[in-house]
This record gives structure tokens, C-alpha cells and sequence, in this order.
């Protein structure tokens, strides 16, 4: 019978095993979590004004959170003891309380983006259809709403449950023009990205 190793944080000088997150331990991986660091220590703030001010920075166009992020890449503040993501609480600052139907789209469809300018209330399936390259259970090609059969690539886009079908290509980059225009002509403005 073999023994099996415990894996050990990879933090310098941490002795701590067992089931590990990013390669941590639990202290190091929610010090990270809170701070940002796995060092911890993180600045504690007066309030969360203050703390989203403090963790902001001009990125081009983008005005990026710096704090932590979830590996999506969205952040999140701690606002009346709850923990609500960045996103909506420069929404919510700059045009009051988001309707309870209604979710943030990144206009820019970059995750650590808080600028006001780049954000837009949209619905669920607004939201979902503004995404950004290819579905999860759909990565065979890399490219959004196209799937390798056989030697040819087959373009179909779902929209409100209903799945349009857009033909059958030799190339993936004519797959991958025909599926962007397919997103054009049924999401319009919340086309999301191959």
C-alpha cells in the first residue's frame, strides 16, 4: 500500500497541509481573498468610499479595481457588512439602487472595469449574450458559437432558448465571421465576443 503525501503550502516558511486553493493553505489563500495579499495586512478602511478610492487606477480607458479578484477577474467591497461586487458599487454610487431583474454588463468586457461609462444595466439574457469567447461546454474550436463536426465547423447561436442555426463552413475563420455577424443580427448591442 503507498502513502500518500500531504500537499504542503507553497508559501515560504508555512508548514500547513491539506487541501490547498491557488497552491495555498486556507490562512494564506483568504488573507489573499480580503487583502489581495497572502502576506495580509491589508489596510483596513473607514469605510467603503474610502476603501473603493483606494483601489482604483486610470487603465486606458478602463478605470480598474487594483484590490483582490476572483479568478474571473472581478472584484469585490464589503458595504453594510455584506460583500457585493465592485462593479455594482460604482453603479449603485453614481445612479442609485440596480432593479432587482436586472444585472451590470461590462460594456468594455473587461471584469476589473468600474467606470461608470462602461457599465450598463442589462437583463440576464442581455448579460449572458454579451459574453466574451467561447461557452464553457463548448471549447473544441475556440471560437463562440462554433463547433468542429467532423472536418467542417458548424456556426449555431442560442438566443431565448430557441438555437438558430447558421450553416456548416470548411474554414474556422469563415465560421468565425458568419457566427460574429449571427450575434450582430440577434443580440445586436450586447453581441458578446468571439
Amino acid at each position: 500500500m503507498t502513502q500518500r503525501t500531504k500537499k504542503q503550502c507553497s508559501i515560504d516558511g508555512c508548514e500547513n497541509t491539506g487541501k490547498l486553493k491557488r497552491g495555498w493553505c486556507s490562512k494564506h489563500y483568504e488573507r489573499w481573498r480580503k487583502y489581495g495579499s497572502t502576506s495580509g495586512g491589508g489596510r483596513s478602511y473607514s469605510d467603503p468610499e474610502e476603501a473603493f478610492l483606494a483601489r482604483i487606477q486610470w487603465q486606458g480607458e478602463c478605470l480598474a479595481w487594483t484590490g483582490a479578484k476572483d479568478e474571473d477577474g472581478y472584484g469585490s467591497i464589503r458595504v453594510k457588512g455584506r460583500t457585493v461586487g465592485v462593479y455594482r458599487y460604482a453603479w449603485e454610487r453614481a445612479h442609485g439602487k440596480i432593479p432587482s431583474e436586472m444585472l451590470i454588463d461590462h460594456r468594455c468586457q473587461n471584469p476589473p472595469c468600474v467606470n461608470v461609462e462602461h457599465l450598463r444595466l442589462a437583463t440576464r439574457s442581455q448579460n449572458n449574450a454579451h459574453l466574451k469567447g467561447p461557452r464553457k461546454h463548448n471549447r473544441t474550436s475556440g471560437v463562440r458559437n462554433v463547433t468542429r463536426i467532423d472536418n467542417k465547423w458548424m456556426v449555431r447561436v442560442r438566443k431565448d432558448t430557441k438555437s438558430h442555426y447558421f450553416g456548416v463552413y470548411d474554414t474556422i475563420e469563415e465560421a468565425s465571421k458568419v457566427a460574429e455577424q449571427a450575434r450582430k443580427e440577434l443580440f445586436n448591442e450586447y453581441a458578446g465576443k468571439g
